[in-house]
């Protein structure tokens, strides 16, 4: 730990508000800033951070040979001093810039609490980072928490301070976390790890900044014993009371994290799993300084919101058996079964008589078709699988993540012959799912979907991931995709094959399409399909032979 210098005493110093970070976003060069009497600028009255360069980790340890690169990064510089109209007489701490971000302020915020806990008769002086002029809720817990009853003042505008008192902040990002600051932003000795006590950080509440398929995680996760919680839905003291004996310790990276801070000799194991390739070495710093046992894994994962800064940006994980692995837990005790015996003839016999190479299902739960594509490339996507997906045939892929972000990224390489629809419970989802599959899709792609079968139970409650009224809505919801399709794409044709409650449709266009539907309000009107008659699976294949034949011939003429 690096030893903390002296701190300064500033006769009539100049505070300057941070200017330019209005919105909410520090962005480097905002301005503001401490000031002597003589207007030059006052070392640590200032926002740098200093970030490591390409620090190395093994082992979960970071190789102190590496990182020894410093980047400094000003975020707030010297701003303009102009007249000074407001004036504090008497003597003040210094205690930095203040965020309104849970995170900054814990680390930032209250850099300088090492100082102002030696010195509680002395009032206190903050530069609002966004040009706030009072304390949000958070401080006042921190604040509250940690005992500080100094006054506090927050400056909006040019202030001059009789006696300003600049310590040299106890954290630094990235680079320095000293002992008086370890020491002061601890409030509670860690007992006792209660045995079997596993907690999972949540961030699938939040608004932004997630792991959008984090849900489907929890739900197994619940499954082995692991608490959900939910940290920004409770008060800090709560939070504290949560983590301080608990065994375990897991989550996406996030600043709940850095409450471990605030617990001294804490005994149980942490691993974090990364949201970005990039770790944050803040997490290091403060795991490696307070000895904590945290391990840090990047899963497998893509990016979904590519176009937001990489603080704000979302991704999904896309096989979420890597992230059990990691904890030691399984997803589920079940092997994935064949579906009902007439759909894995219709899938074997379609994929041999049109030689069909890739084939996607989505929403499988307990049964998937990739048990009946014979080898074949089969990407199995859904948020309900619920079987030990390491049981699968070796040429299937399986993806813990919606359609709707599956037909939104690139991760599809290579385009379906078939796409197989199973049931699912909201029509408004499968219709997005079938448009989006347009996308990936050709000429040559022939969808299969159930319809109307009535669900037989997946599974006991216990391990079911939807509940028995959700499966008896998802046949009429796959209906309702189909009168869609019927209704609002004349240039896809449908055939029902006998005995099967399976419905194949493909690009054909329909000559003297009409509508039933003259608004799409009346869409629930629909009753069933009066104008098709089932077919047998030989007479579809021939249809939809006759149309490729037709295309060619179109093509070459």
């Amino acid at each position: 730990m690096k030893k903390i210098s002296d701190p300064q005493y500033i006769a009539n110093a100049i505070c300057l508000p941070c200017k330019g970070a209005e919105d909410g976003i520090l962005f480097p060069n905002a301005e503001g800033g401490v000031f002597d009497r003589k207007r030059k600028p006052v070392k640590h009255g200032f926002l740098h951070r200093e970030y490591r360069q390409n620090p190395q980790i093994r082992n979960h340890k970071w190789i102190q040979s590496t990182g020894q690169d410093i980047k400094l990064h000003e975020v707030i510089i010297p701003g303009k001093i102009g007249q000074t109209k407001d004036k504090l007489a008497g003597t003040y701490i210094f205690a930095g810039y203040l965020f309104t971000h849970f995170g900054h302020f814990l680390l930032e915020s209250l850099a300088n609490l090492w100082f102002i806990k030696e010195h509680p008769d002395l009032p206190i002086v903050w530069l609002g980072a966004h040009n706030q002029s009072d304390l949000n809720g958070t401080a006042r817990q921190f604040l509250a928490l940690y005992e500080i009853e100094n006054p506090v003042h927050i400056l909006t505008e040019q202030t001059e301070v009789e006696t300003l008192i600049v310590p040299e902040p106890g954290y630094r990002t990235h680079t320095h976390f000293t002992k008086k600051q370890v020491k002061a932003l601890q409030v509670d000795k860690a007992p006792a790890a209660t045995k079997g006590k596993k907690v999972w950080l949540s961030r699938s509440a939040l608004k932004g900044a997630q792991v959008l398929n984090e849900p489907i995680l929890e739900k197994f996760l619940s499954r082995q014993g692991w608490t959900i919680f939910h940290p920004e839905q409770h008060p800090i003291k709560a939070q504290i009371d949560m983590l301080k004996d608990a065994e375990r310790i897991a989550g996406i990276d996030g600043s709940a994290f850095h409450l471990l801070m605030t617990l001294a000799d804490y005994k149980g194991e942490v691993t974090l799993f990364l949201r970005r390739q990039m770790l944050e070495f803040d997490f290091v710093l403060i795991g490696e300084t307070l000895g904590l046992p945290q391990k840090y894994f990047t899963p497998i994962g893509m990016v979904w919101s590519s176009q937001t800064k990489h603080w704000q940006q979302s991704c999904f994980y896309l096989h979420l058996t890597e992230v059990l692995n990691k904890l030691n837990e399984t997803r589920s005790s079940h092997k994935p079964s064949a579906p009902r015996k007439r759909l894995a003839n219709i899938v074997q016999a379609l994929t041999r008589h049109f030689n069909l190479h890739t084939i996607i299902e989505l929403w499988a739960h307990q049964d998937t078709i990739a048990l009946a594509t014979e080898g074949r490339r089969t990407l199995t996507a859904s948020e309900t699988l619920d079987f030990d997906t390491n049981s699968l045939p070796e040429k299937t892929g399986y993806l813990d993540i919606t359609a709707d972000q599956l037909f939104t990224t690139e991760i599809l390489k290579s385009t379906p012959g078939l796409i197989c629809f199973r049931h699912n419970a909201d029509e408004q989802t499968l219709i997005r799912a079938f448009t989006g599959s347009m996308r990936v899709a050709n000429e040559k792609t022939i969808w299969l979907i159930e319809y109307d079968e009535q669900p037989t139970a997946l599974g006991t409650e216990e391990n079911a991931l939807d509940t028995e009224k959700t499966l008896k809505q998802r046949a009429s919801a796959n209906h309702k995709l189909l009168h869609f399709i019927d209704n609002f794409f004349p240039t896809y044709s449908i055939r029902l094959l006998k005995g099967s409650q399976v419905a194949l449709v493909w690009l054909e266009p329909r000559d003297g399409f009409t509508s039933k539907l003259t608004k799409f309000t009346e869409f629930e009107k629909l009753g069933g399909f009066s104008q098709y008659s089932p077919i047998s699976l030989s007479q579809a294949a021939t249809d939809f032979k006759q149309v490729q034949e037709d295309r060619l011939a179109d093509t070459n003429s």
